[in-house]
């Protein structure tokens, strides 16, 4: 009864939520593709990628609860490694580095292409998938979990570190660049066009605090994950954690893709908010600008169409 409770059963709880937020990651698809039908080619085929490779580690999900739950029902040797459970691993260590991927490329655009500033990350992100990769392939050439946990169980708790550091310094660097953008070419843009703007404070505030909070959720779910695997190796309570993390990745990925609009829009109250205050010609100057380089962007969020319109226009400011 004790490995029905600490394995078996924690194996079927974290696959029914992990199923449960498969389904947010379908939705959130679903809306993608109806709202921004006029995004990026690229944009759209990693969003395919990732709703695929999340359809197909919740079969491989389904799959590893069949067999524990059914296959292995009165089986009472030790705990074995089914097939489904190395790929489920691997189909995590392919969507978390597709993800981060992209959360990297965004913070070179934001930081006007400061490669040396991306370089670690990306490089640690190389190592976590790699990391990832052999993790699966051991545990694939293992038969029962004692024998991978004695003897390469040490490399599972490497890829699980390397992703807690990975969403660290992603969500590290791209809060401190939200703030130099916020205290610096917002400054800079009302000096010149519009006067001082507090939405647009509030928009640069509401997207920190959104990539502090998709920062914290993976982070914490990777760390309980690591714990429970160092206190706990012996039993699958660290798998059934361990489902959710691919599933909050695509979760979090598709969720900020789908804000844009929103933002987009809070962006475009502000500036017309301040329009009354200011010069009609310097406005209508930063209007054209803002909505030729942002509302028609795919993949920039407002602040840096903001900070490309302002650099664009800096040039006529004694014109004004």
């Amino acid at each position: 009864m004790a490995r029905f409770g600490s394995t078996y059963g924690a194996v079927l709880i974290g696959g029914l939520i992990a199923l449960f937020l498969s389904g947010f990651v379908t939705m959130q698809t679903v809306l993608y593709y109806r709202v921004y039908r006029k995004d990026r080619v690229h944009i759209k085929l990693l969003v395919t990628a990732v709703w695929i490779l999340d359809l197909f580690h919740s079969g491989l999900v389904l799959g590893a609860n069949w067999q524990y739950q059914i296959i292995d029902r009165d089986y009472s040797g030790p705990i074995r490694i089914h097939w489904t459970i190395p790929a489920c691993i691997t189909i995590t260590s392919v969507i978390t580095f597709l993800v981060i991927s992209f959360y990297i490329h965004r913070l070179w655009t934001l930081s006007s292409h400061r490669t040396y500033l991306v370089l670690p990350i990306v490089l640690l992100n190389t190592f976590r998938v790699a990391a990832g990769f052999g993790s699966s392939a051991q545990m694939a050439s293992k038969t029962i979990w004692p024998e991978f946990t004695i003897h390469t169980g040490w490399l599972f708790a490497v890829c699980l570190t390397t992703s807690c550091a990975l969403d660290f310094l992603v969500a590290s660097t791209l809060v401190l660049l939200l703030r130099q953008n916020r205290t610096g070419f917002w400054r800079n843009l009302t000096i010149h066009f519009l006067p001082s703007s507090p939405s647009m404070d509030q928009v640069l505030d509401s997207i920190t605090l959104y990539t502090i909070e998709n920062g914290l959720l993976t982070s914490i779910t990777t760390i309980i994950t690591l714990v429970v695997w160092l206190s706990m190796p012996h039993n699958l309570v660290f798998l059934g954690i361990h489902y959710t993390i691919a599933k909050l990745y695509a979760n979090s990925f598709l969720a900020m893709l789908n804000a844009r609009k929103n933002l987009q829009e809070r962006a475009r109250l502000s500036a017309s908010d301040v329009a009354p205050h200011s010069d009609s010609r310097r406005f209508s100057n930063f209007s054209a600008f803002f909505r030729k380089s942002h509302l028609n962007s795919g993949d920039s969020a407002p602040f840096a169409s903001i900070k490309n319109a302002a650099q664009r226009t800096s040039g006529k400011r004694d014109e004004l």
